[in-house]
């Protein structure tokens, strides 16, 4: 790529609404993760994704390099640590709905609606706190994988990505945001399928 279109794409990224930057991460790490496509990482490497957590995994930090620089770059020490950890996770459960992601499908909460995802489960995923996000979501993701539902991902990533606490937040919305938008979504998914 030249100096002139890298440029190019960097006002253009400028441009954007925050919530458009970060569906556009999120979209190109998914294509990454993707194993019918021709991303960045081969069999081998999504199949590490798949099998640990992100953050223990080197094939974590060889993605994060190419598909992440720009969110971590600025962060160092503490912060730095968490963002991984978080991105980590996000790439885990992005590789673990490897296929099914696509900017044109449902939002999250729609799809998990669509999986019919016991509500109590549901619940569960939104009140979901640090560490016990992961597991909690690959539960919720379970119906999805088994029934092959297309989502939009960006909501998953930004579920794991927000904390309560501005100065932990590695995403532009706080956490009861990204949660409300996430509920309004399965319950109106919800109610129009019983109604």
């Amino acid at each position: 790529m030249t100096d002139e279109n890298h440029e190019a794409e960097a006002t253009a990224a400028s441009m954007k609404s925050p919530r458009s930057r970060f569906s556009s991460v999120v979209t190109r790490l998914a294509y990454a993760l993707d194993p019918g496509g021709d991303g960045a990482l081969g069999p081998g490497d999504l199949a590490s994704l798949r099998r640990e957590d992100g953050a223990r995994s080197p094939t974590f930090y060889k993605l994060s390099s190419a598909r992440l620089q720009d969110e971590l770059s600025e962060l160092h020490g503490v912060r730095l640590d968490e963002a991984e950890r978080r991105w980590a996770r996000v790439t885990h459960l992005l590789a673990r709905t490897g296929g099914q992601h696509r900017t044109e499908a449902a939002n999250f909460g729609v799809a998990l609606a669509q999986a019919e995802l016991a509500e109590a489960r549901f619940l569960r995923l939104l009140r979901a706190e640090g560490e016990a996000v992961d597991a909690v979501a690959r539960a919720a993701l379970a119906p999805l994988v088994q029934k092959a539902i297309a989502f939009q991902p960006t909501d998953l990533a930004a579920l794991v990505l927000s904390a309560p606490h501005p100065t932990w937040r590695f995403h532009f919305e706080d956490a009861e945001v990204v949660r409300r938008r996430i509920a309004r979504d399965f319950y109106r998914t919800v109610a129009s399928s019983n109604a």
